[in-house]
């Protein structure tokens, strides 16, 4: 426990989160005796309840448990004549319930440990039973097999790997053993039986389960559904499987109710014969997987349904293997005509390894489900709920809380705890899980986490209740990406013709190409809608899953059955495993063959009907997706054929191209296919050609320019703008790795990260000493000083200085109606406070209390050690609240104009100086300071950037380069002090830059909420020129946003060409570049770097290079637009006399875009 990272992820304790953990009472321990299990039996055998084994619609054979006992009694006899004794392993093989019943009793009695199997159709033919067979009997030793009369009569003589196995018949020698010694456990820790898990990946695994775990878990479903001795209790479930043996029998025998046994054989025979029986015997509880529910509604009739009377049922438990909500309501509208009522189905999760039950929700309210969008639960991990029937939502059901006893956490790969609504690995605790595999070391270190079991299964928590998404082994990745098999599965069998719960999707790693694959196993349904073949069927389900998640599958296979263990998991390891050796060759469908069949039959019928426009947007479609044209249907959407948000720049580029046309942005938006993209286009040809914009010549309205009077500036690499001047022009970066004071990046570093809560970027460019601050020279005591945020005392420094070159520093602006704007974002050092507040609460937390002394000691240190120490202090709020960065300036300069901080993330601080300007032109103060800041004390931002894929792996800003890979991200701090132009000519200040006009808006809708729309991009462009008189022509540099990110660059650079082509047709007469290849991005702080770059090149007549341009960008043509990036220093030429002018780009994510236009001053 040296650092509590390795207990909370860093999102947990982020933002005061909700933690992923619940934990629930302690059972009161009525069942635990000396006598362990067996005192179940005992107890029992004196009620007047029994079990009635179902032999048919109209026969039933009752055994009291009474019966069972003495029959057990005389079975253990008959075993300690064959010379089992107390402590021996045995294989169970017993196919009869009452018989099974009889032999595990006998065992539980005599201290023999059982270890349940079900029994294979045949010992000769290949079978999954037989190989689970043969493994758990080599895995216990090779022991004495225990089975019945039907299992003798198949099973002699043994052969192959079971060769040599010795078969125990009792209850054929008719002995007289009721004497047999009774055997207590040597501990309630002691094994009681060995549940061998199903196997679904190979090799199965002995759960040992002692007394104490099933006692413990008994008790608390019991509690957990309120059981009582007047239940019936109805099961189909086999005795070899936990819910069949823990939960339908023991059980109810421990609430001493009356159990009614249906045996699988019968039920999947006659699956409604099950609900006959419940009506029948007035069945108050009974359950099933998915598997049960689908079974009875493809037999249940209308005849049925009016037959049956189900109002005794009242609940009515769903688990054992994934829940399907729309399987569990049809279940429920299909019975409700029989009085089957809508709060009895009961969702509830567990697994052998919990002895059976981990959480239920409360009993006799309706099933709980959520509709969360499914991309941001594959991609993100993140939990966003969303309108049920929503195009992306994906239903999932809530299945409670923990039982008594237990404890349930959410980890990340990291095994930290995460916060609620975060996708994690669960972890369970408690009296009812076992202490792990038999005779399995290797498989139990991976088992616990710090005494926590892993379950492998995947979930989330709101509320503290669970959710699960599916097993951690059903994880598909594609691209970087994790997407859950059970999401591919659903979309799939949303299609018509594709058989109910008859789809497996697998992935798998190519070594040949290096690439993850994906493929999808079917089954048809026995008759096709009318007019669709097998491979229209398959073509839809393929366009349905690319669409709706992102997936692309390689290859289809037939599906004839889906092979499941006992327990009903899907065996996907057997199906790849075929698919791999080669026995599907013939059968598989690959991507490539199916649509270039689709394709031809969509070509013959579309030939005719097809126009110029609409082959020339199919020959686009192509080329971007490199496909034949035939391959691309009119109608098939663009992203589900392979597109992307890259590729539909790249489209959007290509039609541009190949109409000889500009396309705005919102196409990619409005239209989804090619037959879309083909009428937009006629619809932009048919639209009335505007008229080429001139920007208005009348005089900018008085006071609408503003001037620049000073600069206070820190960034990364210098200490004042001096050294910020001189890095820029000697063509150097400041990026390097992350100094170790401020976070481990290697804790969090993993090359290529995808998974939640690590980074793929170790880079940035930061301040030296971020923390030091002159507080004696603002008169702030040191106490005082400590306890800002270190981006407001950074912000004081940088507007000091700005106050102090423009002349207006000190009492010269005091009570002044000076105004001051900040951009600014995340605050880090609220962070430290919030993981103070979280640590307080977990200091008065029960859980903690429980710990030792040493162990809260470490726990603390660990806290301390991972998060920081911070002092909670009466000024915590003003000293962390984003507002207080503009707000403690005007307080501590005693300025009187408005204070606002701004935040629209990226372009906050530009934003910030066109509030500065609008508030100046309206009178609102005299003069303002305006600027940015960002500091990165934490690794929260990259963290959280790098799960947004905007980082750069290879550690640099490559703005406009063909290897542009994202950015790094940056510090400083930036401000600049402005006037009304005419006033500070009157007044006689010293003019460093004038702003000749400024402009803001949004992107609106866009491809999503982080991709660029270049439409509103160039709107609020052409929105400074037009309204302040000067050309884009007369501009001759372009400070830009530039990013360095593969898809924001061309899209930035085409909407600047866009807008200022509606002026010129001139090429390259305009040198860009962006100051983000020198300092990183600067996030909240990125505009004002850029502004003080370009305010110090108007001042020196100097440009300076735009650095790690190597190979320019292919998708932005250069020559084909206004700009030339400058790669090397160079003299700014004025043209005829006329003042140097600039314009500056910034845009935030979320689609706020600002653009200022700057010139320089008259000498």
């Amino acid at each position: 426990m040296s650092n509590l990272r390795t207990h909370l992820a860093p999102d947990a304790g982020a933002w005061n989160a909700v933690c992923a953990v619940a934990t629930a009472r302690p059972v009161a321990g009525r069942l635990r005796t000396h006598r362990g299990l067996r005192h179940l039996l005992e107890a029992a055998s004196v009620a007047t309840s029994n079990i009635v084994f179902v032999q048919g619609d109209a026969s039933d054979r009752k055994v009291s448990y009474a019966e069972l006992f003495t029959r057990a009694r005389g079975r253990l006899g008959e075993l300690r004549a064959s010379g089992l004794r107390a402590g021996d392993h045995v294989v169970l093989l017993v196919g009869d319930n009452e018989q099974f019943a009889v032999s595990f009793w006998a065992c539980i009695l005599g201290g023999i440990v059982p270890a349940p199997v079900v029994c294979p159709a045949s010992f000769t033919a290949r079978s999954e039973p037989l190989r689970k067979l043969t493994a758990v009997w080599a895995h216990l030793g090779r022991p004495a097999i225990v089975g019945d009369a039907s299992i003798a009569a198949i099973a002699q003589p043994l052969a192959g790997d079971l060769t040599g196995a010795r078969v125990l018949v009792p209850g054929q020698g008719g002995g007289d053993h009721l004497d047999a010694e009774l055997v207590d456990p040597p501990s309630l820790d002691a094994a009681a039986f060995i549940q061998f898990s199903s196997g679904s990946t190979g090799q199965p695994k002995g759960v040992v389960l002692s007394h104490l775990n099933l006692l413990t878990n008994i008790e608390a479903i019991i509690d957990g559904l309120g059981l009582r001795p007047t239940d019936q209790i109805l099961s189909w479930m086999p005795y070899h499987h936990d819910m069949g043996l823990i939960g339908f029998h023991l059980t109810p025998m421990a609430a001493r109710a009356t159990q009614i046994n249906l045996s699988p054989i019968r039920f999947v025979k006659q699956p409604v014969l099950w609900l006959r029986k419940a009506h029948q015997h007035r069945a108050t509880v009974t359950g099933s997987p998915n598997f049960g529910y689908q079974r009875v509604l493809d037999k249940l009739t209308d005849e049925d349904v009016r037959e049956l009377d189900l109002r005794s049922l009242r609940t009515i438990l769903n688990g054992a293997e994934p829940i399907s909500c729309k399987l569990m309501r049809a279940f429920q509208d299909r019975l409700a005509p029989a009085g089957l009522g809508p709060n009895v189905i009961l969702p509830v999760y567990g697994m052998a390894e919990a002895s059976l039950a981990v959480t239920f929700p409360p009993c006799g309210v309706p099933a709980l489900t959520r509709a969360v969008d499914r991309l941001e639960l594959a991609k993100r991990g993140r939990v966003v709920e969303v309108p049920p029937g929503s195009p992306t939502a994906l239903e999932l059901p809530d299945e409670g809380s923990p039982l008594a006893s237990s404890e349930v956490r959410i980890v990340d790969d990291a095994d930290r705890i995460v916060e609620e609504g975060r996708v994690g690995h669960i972890l369970i605790r408690g009296e009812n899980v076992t202490r792990g595999y038999f005779d399995n070391p290797s498989a139990n270190r991976e088992l616990f986490c710090e005494g926590w079991l892993r379950t492998g299964d995947l979930g989330f928590m709101l509320e503290g209740r669970l959710t699960v998404t599916g097993r951690a082994k059903d994880i598909i990745f594609v691209n970087g990406q994790n997407f859950f098999a059970f999401d591919v599965e659903e979309c799939a069998a949303q299609v018509a013709g594709v058989a109910d719960r008859r789809v497996v999707a697998v992935g798998w790693h190519d070594q040949a190409s290096g690439m993850e694959r994906v493929a999808l196993f079917v089954g048809l349904a026995p008759q096709l809608p009318p007019g669709r073949s097998r491979e229209d069927v398959y073509r839809e389900v393929w366009l349905r899953i690319a669409e709706a998640t992102g997936v692309q599958v390689d290859v289809i296979v037939p599906l004839r059955s889906v092979p499941k263990t006992t327990s009903g998991k899907v065996q996907r390891y057997l199906l790849l495993q075929d698919l791999l050796d080669g026995v599907h060759d013939a059968a598989r469908v690959r991507r490539e063959d199916l649509f270039a069949a689709g394709a031809m039959k969509d070509a013959m019928e579309e030939r005719e009907d097809l126009t110029a426009t609409q082959e020339a947007v199919r020959g686009a479609f192509a080329q971007v997706l490199q496909r034949q044209p035939g391959e691309v249907p009119l109608d098939a959407p663009f992203l589900s054929l392979g597109g992307s948000s890259l590729a539909a720049v790249d489209l959007l580029s290509r039609l541009e191209h190949t109409l000889s046309m500009d396309l705005p942005q919102r196409m990619l938006v409005e239209c989804r296919t090619a037959r879309d993209v083909a009428r937009f286009v006629e619809a932009e040809r048919a639209r009335p050609a505007a008229a080429r914009p001139s920007p208005s010549r009348q005089p900018a309205s008085p006071g609408g320019e503003i001037a620049i009077l000073g600069v206070g500036a820190r960034f990364p690499g210098a200490a004042d703008l001096d050294g910020f001047w001189r890095l820029l022009l000697e063509s150097r970066s400041a990026v390097g790795e992350v100094p170790g004071d401020r976070f481990p990046v290697a804790e969090y570093y993993r090359e290529g990260a995808q998974e939640p809560g690590t980074t793929n970027c170790k880079w940035g460019a930061f301040l030296d000493d971020p923390y030091a601050f002159d507080h004696a020279f603002f008169r702030i005591s040191a106490d005082d000083a400590a306890g800002m945020d270190p981006q407001q005392r950074l912000f004081i420094e940088v507007a000091w200085r700005a106050l102090e070159q423009a002349g207006h520093a000190g009492p010269r602006a005091r009570g002044k109606p000076i105004g001051v704007f900040a951009g600014a974002g995340h605050s880090a050092h609220f962070e430290y406070q919030l993981h103070a507040l979280a640590f307080r609460q977990l200091e008065r937390s029960a859980a903690f209390q429980a710990l030792p002394g040493p162990q809260r000691a470490a726990l603390s240190d660990a806290w301390q050690g991972s998060f920081g120490q911070a002092e909670l202090r009466p000024n915590t709020v003003a000293d962390n609240l984003l507002n207080m960065i503009a707000a403690r300036v005007s307080h501590l300069f005693d300025l009187r104009g408005l204070s606002l901080t701004v935040d629209t993330a990226c372009s906050s601080s530009l934003v910030a100086v066109h509030l500065a300007c609008e508030s100046l032109r309206r009178g609102e103060c005299e003069m303002a300071v305006a600027g940015g800041v960002n500091l990165l004390l934490t690794p929260t931002p990259y963290l959280l950037f790098a799960q947004a894929g905007a980082l750069s792996a290879s550690g640099a800003c490559r703005t406009f380069d063909a290897a542009a890979d994202g950015f790094v991200p940056g510090e400083g701090a930036g401000a600049v002090v402005l006037k009304p132009l005419e006033a500070a000519r009157r007044d006689g200040d010293h003019v460093l830059v004038v702003i000749k006009a400024s402009a803001v808006n949004n992107d609106g809708s866009a491809l999503g909420v982080m991709t660029p729309n270049p439409d509103g991009q160039r709107e609020v462009i052409r929105e400074v020129y037009q309204r302040c008189g000067v050309s884009p022509r007369e501009v001759s540099y372009l400070e830009a946003h530039g990013t360095g990110t593969a898809i924001g660059d061309p899209i930035e650079v085409r909407a600047l060409a866009q807008a200022f082509g509606e002026f010129t047709d001139d090429r390259q007469f305009c040198a860009i570049g962006s100051v983000k290849s020198n300092v990183g991005h600067l996030l909240g702080a990125a505009g004002i770097a850029g502004l003080v770059k370009v305010v110090l090149a108007l001042q020196h007549g100097q440009l300076p290079p735009t650095l790690n341009v190597v190979h320019p960008n292919p998708r932005i043509e250069f020559e084909r637009t206004p700009f030339r990036v400058i790669t090397s220093p160079c003299d700014w030429p004025s043209s005829n006399g006329a003042p140097r002018r600039a314009g500056i780009n910034s845009f935030g994510f979320g689609g706020t875009n600002c653009h200022l236009l700057l010139e320089e001053a008259a000498q």
